[in-house]
């Protein structure tokens, strides 16, 4: 869906089927991700534990690849591994998240918005 930010202290995300939710701000964290999936979830929090800890730290330290896990469920997870960068490598969260658009998915809820769209195509 589209985020925008109509209503002050607000969040307001716009799907593709017409369908509008809007939170409190201080109830929203705004990720630099595509979607909230486990495995963009799990690519950004290795770049948040690399910056935190320092390459450098970690190398010295003797540690030479970082795996993070992100779980939804029981068996059903996300992991990311990869070599600590050396050198002047830096790690860029946004070349392992996809920039392609994703075709419109019709929502899974019963939202009016929803109902009206479907009932538009019969």
């Amino acid at each position: 869906g589209t985020i925008t930010r109509s209503y002050p202290g607000s969040v307001t995300i716009q799907c593709e089927d017409g369908s509008v939710f809007v939170f409190p701000r201080q109830d929203c964290l705004l990720l630099p991700i595509m979607h909230s999936t486990a495995e963009e979830l799990a690519i950004y929090l290795y770049g948040r534990l690399l910056k935190g800890l320092s390459k450098d730290y970690l190398l010295k330290r003797g540690v030479t690849t970082m795996e993070v896990t992100v779980s939804e469920a029981v068996g059903q997870d996300a992991v990311f591994r990869k070599q600590i960068p050396s050198g002047e490598d830096d790690f860029d969260v946004s070349s392992y998240i996809s920039k392609d658009p994703i075709p419109p998915m019709p929502c899974a809820t019963d939202t009016e918005a929803a109902t009206k769209q479907r009932k538009s195509k019969t």
